[in-house]
């Protein structure tokens, strides 16, 4: 008998379609060109009511809406407001520099731009950097919403000796979770004292025992930016960069549900 011979075909790859990402400089001018309303239509659903009931006759068509939504005339769009009251019913997605404490950093970007109001939501350690919601003016009073939410920490650590794959690492964070006795250190800014904390979940995001790894943010700001950004309007009334450092307050809310 004759050998039969197998040819295995390679398997087609299907092209994932590349997602576009904006530029940054098209944003302010992106807010500006587009109307970013919900418009009514005047489609209405159209229901099967042949075999209904007698006395079903017709109720299909006693309460008849075009659209869930109805545009008021009074008002703007929150992208499209004018940029003195985008400001002031704004929020900063801030980097928060090491060194400086979080009073401090507020009290700079309310000199910054020059507004009578600004808090954040959440106290950072002088020497801990990370995210730091500012709220401007009115956007102040949705601090207390963004106090409760969770949080979530992310760190580098740096080990002493090399260990076989991450296994072993990924099962030593599996231990730091549940109810855990803690001290706060010396440089915190709260009371020394032993107190419970519930960590809910710690996993290992990357482990690569030869390169060198570091952990980006996206859509957070710096001082610098704040700063350059209103340099920018008072000298060239460009402000392009401002909207991109501040967030309209609806931002805030997205997560919560609709009433």
């Amino acid at each position: 008998m004759a050998d039969a011979e197998v040819i295995i075909l390679p398997k087609k790859h299907k092209k994932k379609k590349e997602r576009k990402s904006l530029p940054e400089e098209d944003v302010a001018e992106i807010q500006h060109a587009e109307e970013f309303l919900i418009k009514p239509e005047s489609k209405v659903a159209k229901l099967d009511t042949s075999q209904w009931p007698l006395l079903l006759k017709n109720f299909d068509k006693l309460n008849v809406r075009t659209t869930h939504y109805t545009p008021l005339a009074c008002g703007s769009n929150p992208l499209k407001r004018e940029i003195g009251d985008y400001i002031r019913t704004g929020f900063i997605n801030l980097d928060k520099p090491s060194n400086p404490s979080s009073h401090e950093v507020v009290a700079w970007i309310r000199r910054i731009l020059r507004v009578e109001k600004t808090g954040h939501s959440g106290t950072l350690d002088p020497k801990v950097t990370g995210c730091l919601i500012v709220c401007i003016e009115r956007a102040t009073r949705l601090v207390k919403s963004q106090q409760s939410a969770g949080k979530e920490y992310v760190g580098i650590v740096r080990l002493h000796n090399a260990i076989e794959g991450g296994t072993q690492l990924s099962r030593a964070l599996e231990t730091l979770t549940g109810a855990l006795f803690q001290r706060p250190p010396l440089i915190a800014a709260v009371k020394r004292q032993l107190r419970v904390r519930t960590i809910y979940e710690s996993k290992m995001i990357e482990y690569d025992p030869e390169r060198r790894l570091g952990i980006f943010w996206d859509h957070m700001v710096t001082m610098h930016d704040v700063l350059d950004a209103q340099w920018l309007y008072d000298n060239h009334k460009d402000e392009s960069y401002l909207r991109r450092v501040v967030y309209p307050l609806e931002k805030l809310l997205t997560s919560h549900k609709r009433l």
